[in-house]
């Protein structure tokens, strides 16, 4: 492989890595990390396994896709704790399946993000969606650790014909004052990317949620539960004085005060609550395996 291409797989094996463990973290609200791996695997790990394969073409070279081969494992997990995040509970393996590849699709498209602004022409994806079996290309492997677990490699392939689209010029070729071309067109950039985080956020702008805020709490035996009238007052947990929780997704997310605005109650926040203490306040249920990646 010459040097360029190389540096050019590198590049979006390592951004696609980050790209995922970004929507991962977004949308399972865990501490998630993803690595890319440069050696090659085998297109398939084990032939009877029930894997899941995502295609997905990008503009800048829509017949040379790159592809996402998931173990069961793997997205069974991503797919149900993303589910759970949701509020749903209890979800079959088909809706797993799907809200996975929903999670493929973003990561994708944040890749997609990020060669647009390293190159400054227009790169975005192609309706993508599951295939029947495995590429044809020799695949490298991605390892997702969510919530200090590792999960099962993901593999990851090109297609040379993307990985040769790539290596030529750019598009948006800079001209002179007199608007003449340069002697040379500039080599393509894969630098300057543009933050993840901010990316990934704009995956979920449309995205409803509903909003409660909670003025306390109190537990009472169930002999007192059943002697409630009306009338009855039941005193909770949390003084005048104290701050109401906002909540989004089940996660308190702000604190504030009650307010009357228009005759309708209404919360003006005082403290946003931070990434590290809304996962410290969630307690989540370690996966179904700890064991190391396997490998080729």
């Amino acid at each position: 492989m010459a040097p360029a291409m190389k540096e050019i797989r590198e590049w979006l094996g390592d951004e696609w890595a980050r790209q995922l463990a970004g929507v991962i973290q977004l949308m399972t609200q865990q501490e998630a990390a993803a690595e890319w791996a440069a050696g090659a695997a085998e297109p398939l790990l084990d032939p009877g396994a029930d894997m899941l394969w995502w295609e997905q073409p990008l503009t800048l070279a829509p017949e040379a896709p790159l592809w996402a081969g998931l173990p069961r494992e793997t997205w069974t997990e991503l797919g149900g704790r993303t589910l759970r995040a949701a509020g749903v509970e209890s979800a079959e393996p088909s809706e797993a399946r799907q809200t996975c590849g929903e999670l493929l699709a973003q990561s994708f498209a944040g890749l997609a993000a990020a060669l647009a602004a390293s190159r400054g022409e227009n790169a975005a994806c192609v309706k993508g969606g599951e295939r029947s079996g495995a590429p044809g290309v020799a695949c490298s492997t991605v390892t997702v650790v969510l919530f200090g677990f590792r999960l099962p490699p993901i593999l990851f392939g090109i297609h040379p014909g993307f990985l040769e689209a790539l290596q030529q010029p750019s598009a948006a070729v800079s001209t002179s004052k007199e608007n003449r071309p340069p002697a040379a067109p500039p080599a393509p950039s894969l630098a300057n990317e543009a933050p993840a985080a901010a990316r990934n956020l704009e995956l979920l702008l449309d995205v409803e949620m509903p909003v409660s805020v909670s003025f306390g709490c109190a537990q009472l035996p169930l002999q007192d539960v059943l002697k409630l009238t009306a009338g009855s007052v039941v005193e909770l947990n949390r003084t005048i004085s104290d701050p109401v929780e906002l909540i989004v997704n089940n996660r308190v997310v702000a604190t504030g005060e009650v307010v009357v605005v228009d005759g309708n109650y209404g919360v003006r926040i005082q403290r946003i609550v931070s990434r590290q203490e809304r996962l410290a306040g969630s307690k989540e249920e370690p996966l179904a395996s700890s064991s190391p990646p396997r490998t080729a």
